[in-house]
């Protein structure tokens, strides 16, 4: 199952090529690593690779991440740590402007609340056909459901639900959707009728604000998470040229890179370029 690609070039068979050893090599050697959501994008458009694994595994994901690269002369740009809950390996496709990205975090976030962890997505997980460990594609269609599909006050989020594959997902695996509904813990009943009247064509905003209530207030229990959350977005977010050129340009280099790069040099230790500094990817 993959994403309804919200990127702008066509699938290729070259980023397949250059993602799944990659990917592969995390499942083998990686156990508590797993793919949260769109790798279909990465794989067959440009999408960057969004994952889980705990932070004592982030060291092995590096290594894994900067060899697998230099064995394909791959320019390495850097390891961005700005997202306390999340490391970031970047690196330049010299094919492609747009960077290649796995996106690993220990736990994701909805309105505050931590409610999604790494056992979580391993007892979401199973192994895709083409080898690497991932959320079924239910339990990624509620996951979607909820940080796409929707703003604030429960409103439907047609793009987001569009672009997502959301319907999708959640249909051609009911039952791994309805066991992800426990992330939202005692709100699971809400979230499975909510579901089916998705299902079904029709918008449950009634259910899925009691659910962003619920979710608020577990959130309070942990004001440190909505701290750093909003000191993330009101400066890291806008300062880091990583997450600037994601947000604004969604991973695509500027044509002459130069400056960008510099800029992330001087903002991320432990940068690499290889093969040479003068590498530069295709426009």
């Amino acid at each position: 199952m993959t994403d309804r690609a919200d990127e702008e070039s066509a699938p290729t068979d070259h980023r397949a090529a250059l993602w799944l050893p990659l990917l592969r090599r995390l499942t083998d050697r990686v156990p508590r690593w797993v793919v949260l959501k769109n790798a279909g994008a990465a794989l067959s458009g440009v999408g960057d690779v969004d994952c889980f694994a705990p932070p004592e595994d982030w060291p092995l994901i590096e290594r894994e991440f900067r060899a697998w690269a230099a064995e394909r002369d791959l320019p390495v740009v850097t390891v961005c740590r700005h997202l306390w809950r999340g490391a970031f390996f970047i690196a330049i496709d010299p094919d492609s402007p747009y960077l290649l990205v796995l996106d690993v975090e220990s736990y994701r976030t909805f309105r505050g609340s931590a409610h999604v962890t790494v056992d979580d997505a391993l007892g979401f997980a199973e192994l895709d056909p083409l080898g690497f460990r991932r959320v079924r594609p239910g339990a990624e269609g509620v996951l979607k459901l909820l940080w796409n599909g929707m703003f604030w006050g429960a409103r439907r989020n047609e793009d987001g639900l569009q672009r997502k594959g959301v319907l999708d997902l959640l249909r051609t695996d009911p039952a791994g959707a309805s066991q992800a509904t426990r992330v939202v813990g005692p709100a699971a009943p809400l979230l499975r009728r909510a579901i089916g009247q998705v299902m079904a064509g029709r918008w449950p905003r009634r259910e899925l604000a009691l659910i962003e209530l619920w979710c608020i207030v577990r959130g309070l229990s942990r004001p440190d998470l909505m701290i750093r959350q909003l000191q993330f977005r009101k400066r890291v977010i806008n300062q880091c040229p990583y997450f600037r050129l994601s947000r604004r340009h969604r991973r695509r280099l500027p044509d002459d890179p130069t400056a960008w790069l510099a800029d992330v040099r001087a903002s991320h230790a432990g940068m690499s370029l290889l093969p040479s500094e003068g590498s530069r990817p295709a426009s």
